[in-house]
């Protein structure tokens, strides 16, 4: 036979026979066989992955190509999904091809270029494609055995599209496999030295995937933990040792070896121990240490809290009490030896003072009086050195017995004479000491004892000697300072009594009498003060006697009497006051005029010439009552008004004969006035003017007399001519009469009798009497200032009353008329009226 490995496609083989007998070969016999081509063919097919995933490329391969031809072979691929052909012809079906759950084919039909060769299959379902990551790490990287190991997975991927995460770890300590399957391997699992590596295996919620091994990672050494540094005693001073007490561990169980460094007010100090010796800071200063822990490969340190050093107290020595011997009345002084302070700080000592056990006072001193009797006072000495104190120091004293205080002495009565016994008193009656005290007495006079006593008896010392008394005070155990009095005898002030007004019953009109009798017991001449009071008012008046002037009806007048004997005035006494009553009116001043008229020529005024008055003011307005009488008699005819009711009868009833009027005034009270009765008026049956008369009418004036001239004066006018009197030359008469006056109701009269014309006349003397000066009413008056009247030779002094065609212009001092002029002609005014004050007025002259 011929191997068919010895031909090949395209060859044609020739085969001989020949038989080989006995004989030896026979003839060869020949055959001839062309090689043809031999199609190729495949065992089987294959999924890469084996099994689908969807999102997964599919790679088809074939299994067991084989070519006898040994020709190369080319496949074709056909896909298949659910049945149904797909358009991809190579040999990878792309990954969004496949649906999982659905069944994907995949044929290969070999060609060996000549022809196709058998066409094998293969079929698989899509299934979940597992998870794939791109790696694992572990941290920290650089572990120590007290660390926990965390394992983290990256990159983590799903063909499916399925979310990957990292739920099972794989965790080997130098190269083995450890139980712990989470992301974290527990510090306690690994100790130093260790080699340690992680897988984190992805997951897409149905399986893991394979995962990426870590790097190792080598367990390194752990440095000390240190917990606290503690450092005591809390609140040290300059004089404590403080100490430094840490606390530590190592987690690779090493042996701790410690070191020191201490620091005050962060300056390292030189003590390089636990323990930092005394006097290594002071107050204020901020102390702490900073403890190192080393395992012989790494160290830990760790700072203590700070302290912050407090104030060392103070100390006060060698305190000590002032005098060492005193009652309770003196001051004590407290004072000390020294002080001393660690913190070098300065010393201040305040003092507290207890007297028995009871606060005291303050300061170095205590004040006196702040105890008494066996109490014991306490000083306590504290010092301070700014910031706090130290501790007291104390020193003592028990209180001596104070004698009693000195009395303040006086000697009662106060104001004594030789008839009194005195009395010595002494205060205060008590001691400083709370003891009983009693008092010795002494009197004297001159230095002379005169009693022993507290009292001294009278008739012992006279007026003007100086007495003293002595008080001394014991408490029983000691005298105290005696005080003393002294008392000048003195004079008795005098007395008054019986004080009383007089007349007991008074108006505004009385004078009231101050009566008082007055006594001095030493005989001494005695004078009296007077006081009085209208109402409550003390009024200015000083004298024994007060006017009306001083008080009004209705009010209280009392009169206080105080004596006097030269030396003192006595105890003042008051009277009983008298209340003042009415005054009855003053009528007033009646004036009828005219005094002279005919019937029918004017009607008759009874006027008021001086007011009626009333010294009481509230009385007033007066009620005036007029009356009149004609020839004596009562006359009851018909009367009018022209100021008052009643004061005037009318001209058409005034009857010829002579005319009184009277008048009195009531005031408020009912009080009346005495009656006021008026100048006469006589009332002639006419011819009382002399014939030819003209001018200004005058008054009617009784007894005959006429008028003939009349003027009225403006004062300062000088309109009363130097001719005047012409008009009476033609009367027959034997005398003149001169009036002037305000009116006919108000004027006075002068009668002269003379024969007043003196035409041709050229010598002197002239024979001239002034009869007098009247008023309205009958009343005689004084001659004015400038007049003179009697009976003799000019009684003017030379100068004429009289001024007609001749007389003479003088300066005229003492005329009746003022000359105003010396050069004619001469023009005069009635220099003062006839002693009445009126300006603007009347000139009437009269004959008879």
């Amino acid at each position: 036979m011929l191997a068919a490995t010895a031909t090949s496609k395209g060859e044609t083989w020739t085969v001989s026979v020949r038989a080989n007998g006995a004989g030896g070969p026979g003839p060869a016999a020949t055959a001839t066989v062309d090689i043809v081509n031999t199609p190729p063919s495949l065992t089987a097919a294959e999924f890469i992955p084996s099994t689908p995933a969807m999102g997964a490329d599919l790679t088809c391969v074939p299994l067991g190509p084989t070519d006898a031809d040994e020709d190369t072979l080319a496949f074709t691929y056909v896909w298949e999904r659910a049945g149904t052909a797909l358009s991809e012809t190579s040999n990878t079906l792309p990954g969004s091809e496949i649906v999982t759950g659905e069944a994907i084919t995949c044929f290969i039909t070999p060609n060996d270029g000549e022809e196709d060769g058998n066409t094998v299959s293969v079929t698989g379902t899509a299934t979940n494609s597992a998870p794939t990551s791109t790696g694992s790490s572990i941290s920290p990287s650089s572990p120590v055995t007290t660390d926990h190991l965390v394992c983290t997975g990256s990159g983590g991927t799903d063909v499916d599209g399925d979310s990957v995460s990292f739920v099972d770890y794989e965790w080997r300590i130098n190269g083995t496999l450890v139980a712990e399957t989470s992301n974290t391997l527990a510090s306690g699992d690994h100790v130093k030295g260790n080699t340690i590596t992680c897988t984190a295996l992805p997951f897409d919620g149905e399986a893991n995937g394979a995962g990426v091994e870590s790097s190792g990672v080598t367990v390194l050494n752990s440095s000390p933990a240190i917990s606290q540094v503690l450092i005591s005693p809390q609140g040290p001073t300059a004089d404590d040792t403080i100490a430094c007490t840490p606390t530590g561990s190592d987690a690779d169980n090493d042996q701790l070896i410690w070191t020191y460094a201490w620091y005050n007010n962060d300056t390292v100090q030189s003590e390089t121990s636990n323990f930092l010796s005394p006097g290594s800071a002071i107050y204020n200063q901020a102390v702490y240490c900073i403890a190192t822990a080393s395992d012989g490969s790494e160290t830990a340190s760790a700072q203590s809290s700070t302290l912050t050093l407090l104030n060392t107290p103070p100390v006060v020595t060698g305190v000590a009490i002032s005098p060492t011997s005193a009652d309770g009345q003196q001051e004590l002084t407290c004072s000390y030896a020294g002080t001393s302070d660690s913190d070098g700080q300065g010393v201040n000592v305040t003092y507290t003072w207890t007297v028995d056990g009871n606060a005291a006072g303050t300061g170095a001193t205590l004040a006196a009086g702040s105890g008494i009797r066996d109490q014991v006072a306490q000083c306590t000495a504290t010092p301070n050195d700014g910031v706090g104190n130290g501790t007291p120091v104390s020193a003592s004293l028990t209180f001596d017995n104070a004698p009693p205080s000195q009395p303040t002495v006086a000697i009662n009565p106060t104001s004594a004479n030789s008839e009194d016994p005195l009395t010595c008193s002494a205060s205060p009656a008590t001691d400083y000491d709370g003891e009983t005290v009693n008092y010795t007495y002494r009197w004297t006079l001159a230095s002379t004892e005169i009693g022993a006593t507290d009292t001294l008896a009278a008739g012992l010392v006279f007026r003007g000697d100086s007495v003293v008394c002595t008080a001394t005070p014991t408490d029983g155990t000691a005298n105290g300072t005696a005080g003393t009095a002294s008392l000048t005898i003195g004079n008795t002030a005098p007395t008054a009594t019986g004080v009383g007004l007089s007349p007991s019953v008074a108006t505004e009109s009385t004078t009231l009498t101050c009566n008082a009798t007055l006594d001095d017991v030493d005989g001494d001449t005695t004078s009296a003060i007077y006081r009085w009071t209208v109402g409550t008012t003390t009024i200015s008046a000083t004298g024994s006697t007060l006017t009306g002037t001083s008080f009004d009806k209705g009010e209280a007048v009392t009169c206080h009497v105080t004596p006097n004997d030269t030396f003192d005035n006595g105890t003042e006494v008051s009277s009983s006051p008298i209340t003042i009553g009415n005054t009855a009116p003053v009528a007033p001043e009646l004036v009828l005029s005219p005094s002279s008229t005919a019937v029918g020529a004017a009607p008759l005024v009874c006027g008021v010439a001086t007011a009626a008055t009333d010294i009481d003011p509230a009385d007033n307005p007066l009620t005036h009552v007029f009356a009149w009488t004609l020839d004596g008699n009562a006359y009851t005819g018909a009367v009018s008004s022209t100021n008052y009711s009643g004061d005037t009868v009318a001209v058409s009833d005034v009857l010829e004969g002579t005319w009184v009027c009277t008048a009195y005034v009531t005031d408020g009270d009912g009080a009346q006035s005495s009656t006021a009765t008026s100048n006469s008026a006589v009332v002639g049956a006419g011819g009382d003017v002399v014939p030819g008369f003209s001018g200004e009418l005058g008054p009617s004036l009784a007894g005959g007399w006429m008028q003939c001239e009349g003027y009225y004066d403006v004062l300062g006018g000088d309109d009363i001519p130097d001719v005047w009197g012409d008009d009476c030359m033609g009367a027959a008469h034997n005398e003149v009469a001169i009036a002037c006056g305000a009116s006919t109701t108000a004027y006075r009269y002068m009668p002269i009798t003379k024969n007043p014309f003196r035409d041709g006349l050229t010598g002197y003397p002239e024979r001239d009497v002034i009869s007098g000066i009247f008023d309205q009413s009958g009343g005689s008056h004084a001659p004015f200032a400038n007049a003179v009247y009697g009976t003799g030779n000019n009684p003017n002094g030379g100068t004429s009353w009289w001024a007609g065609d001749n007389g003479f212009c003088l300066d005229g001092t003492n005329n009746v008329l003022t000359v105003n002029n010396t050069a004619a002609p001469c023009t005069y005014e009635a220099a003062d009226c006839l002693g009445q004050a009126v300006t603007d007025r009347y000139l009437w002259v009269y004959v008879r």
